[in-house]
């Protein structure tokens, strides 16, 4: 066999190992969703939800008496199951509903109380299940009924920032070769769909879309809201909720609800701009937005450049409840 002939055999399975081994990475990464990603994207440690709530078994009992023969706490217990950390002294919660000190018997509590703040969560431990109680105790009621038993209605609202991540790696080249040119192997590809890992949260991306046009990289994000049609959780622009988690005033809320704030994180290709300045509203009944972002990368060689997209909002949790209070004799 010539030599020749045993480099061009060469060269054939060469290609083929080249073509199998990119054939195998994309069975392997998969096309987003809430798979983990290959490569250097950042590996999201499980989160499979986002931010739990509920009220501990018997909080409040069901009936409490009156004229204070019954003192009940009402507990919550909240559990932060997703990726994202929740900073220290910025979850709040209000007890509204037992503002009456001269009735329920405890001097305290005003409409809106901080009852407490959550500590700031590392993200080893969210999917763990690391949870806060939020108390308030020593509730009753002191007067005395001239009736058999009324239903007393209460919420307790809760008002956090939180976000959604997702890490992907986005093409940088120049020349956007979209195929093999004179048996060149390209390294990626500067028009494609890229392969992304999202973390769980009411908002999530269902796709990652590349073009390069002049030598500018430009990125176009899916962004859809999971939930918007659920009563007791509304999103918030983020920075929008006040001390007693209510829209800050002289902020029309309708300029921010179910809105949020994208922002593009990477060392390498720098600051990006996005259509609407990366902020993103979802109108009653759109539950899908795409949002355009783009940066210079003419002087850039070619490589694929790991990145992360934060996309930031308030949650609002109104739970509604009763309780029963009945006479004591």
């Amino acid at each position: 066999m010539t030599q020749f002939f045993k480099t061009k055999i060469n060269k054939v399975f060469l290609s083929i190992g080249l073509i199998m081994m990119i054939f195998i990475a994309g069975c392997v990464e998969g096309s987003g969703s809430n798979n983990r990603s290959g490569g250097q994207m950042e590996q999201f440690r499980g989160g499979a939800s986002f931010v739990e709530y509920s009220l501990e078994p018997g909080s409040p009992p069901q009936v409490v008496y009156d004229a204070g023969t019954t003192p009940f706490d009402i507990i919550l217990k909240v559990e932060n199951k997703g990726e994202w950390d929740i900073e220290p002294n910025s979850f709040r919660v209000m007890l509204e509903g037992f503002s009456d000190s001269q009735r329920w018997g405890n001097s305290t509590l005003t409409n809106f109380v901080i009852a407490n703040q959550l500590i700031g969560y590392d993200s080893l431990y969210n999917i763990d299940g690391d949870f806060e109680y939020i108390s308030f105790t020593n509730l009753e009621y002191k007067d005395e009924l001239n009736q058999n038993s009324f239903t007393h209605n209460y919420i307790i609202r809760a008002c956090h920032p939180y976000g959604t991540k997702v890490a992907f790696t986005a093409c940088v080249d120049n020349e956007a070769r979209r195929s093999l040119r004179d048996g060149d192997l390209r390294l990626c590809d500067g028009f494609s769909n890229r392969e992304f890992s999202v973390s769980s949260g009411p908002i999530g991306v269902s796709q990652i879309e590349q073009q390069i046009v002049n030598g500018r990289l430009r990125l176009i994000f899916t962004i859809d809201h999971r939930m918007p049609n659920n009563e007791e959780l509304t999103l918030f622009a983020p920075g929008s909720m006040n001390e007693m988690c209510r829209v800050q005033e002289g902020v029309s809320q309708t300029q921010v609800r179910n809105a949020v704030q994208l922002s593009l994180v990477d060392s390498v290709v720098g600051e990006f701009s996005c259509s609407g300045e990366g902020k993103v509203t979802f109108p009653s009944g759109v539950t899908q937005r795409r949002v355009t972002c783009e940066t210079d990368i003419s002087n850039l060689e070619q490589q694929e450049v790991p990145m992360l997209l934060n996309i930031e909002y308030d949650i609002l949790k109104n739970m509604r409840n009763s309780i029963r209070v009945e006479r004591s004799n």
